[in-house]
């Protein structure tokens, strides 16, 4: 049926319901079902946002990634960002190269950042160093060496997004180490 038991067990009152059908959706991947799922990832409940970013994780495509983009900047469950960041480092659309590039720069969570570098990274092949602060000018030089990366400039233009070029005597953060 296309899904349709499932598109309606979305709206059950228990949230094991609606997580169980956001996963089982992943069977289901149609255009009609995509706006359900994109609502499901609004849902109150942290596990059922959860399972419903994985199904739409794999539409891979230009609207899933600009849905996933939004809940890795500002999802309240960090559990739930880390899924978003996973499925963006999986989407091959331009819009998930800009959604964990403006993330991994500048994202008020500092995991939140590690880990939108780490899949930006990882989709050019790039091994991610951990241990540099996000907050460091070292982290600051890893974004603009990224950012004049043919592949990452194209993504921005592929989009209609401002590259935004950091000035090489811009602090990262004024406040930071200051006590």
């Amino acid at each position: 049926d296309g899904g349709a038991e499932l598109v309606k067990a979305l709206g059950d009152a228990d949230p094991a319901v609606r997580k169980a059908a956001a996963y089982a959706l992943s069977s289901c991947l149609t255009e009609e079902n995509r706006p359900v799922l994109v609502q499901a990832t609004r849902d109150s409940q942290g596990e059922v946002r959860a399972s419903a970013v994985v199904t739409l994780s794999l539409y891979n495509d230009k609207q899933a990634a600009q849905r996933l983009g939004e809940i890795l900047a500002g999802d309240a469950d960090e559990s739930v960002r880390a899924l978003a960041a996973s499925g963006l480092g999986m989407n091959q659309s331009p819009e998930a190269i800009v959604a964990l590039m403006e993330n991994a720069e500048k994202n008020p969570s500092l995991t939140t950042r590690r880990r939108a570098m780490k899949y930006a990274m990882a989709r050019f092949g790039l091994r991610f160093l951990r241990e540099v602060d996000p907050l460091s000018s070292d982290w600051a030089g890893m974004v603009e060496n990224l950012k004049s990366q043919k592949p990452i400039r194209d993504a921005y233009a592929a989009c209609n997004a401002p590259l935004q070029r950091r000035p090489q005597d811009m602090p990262v953060n004024p406040d930071h180490g200051a006590k």
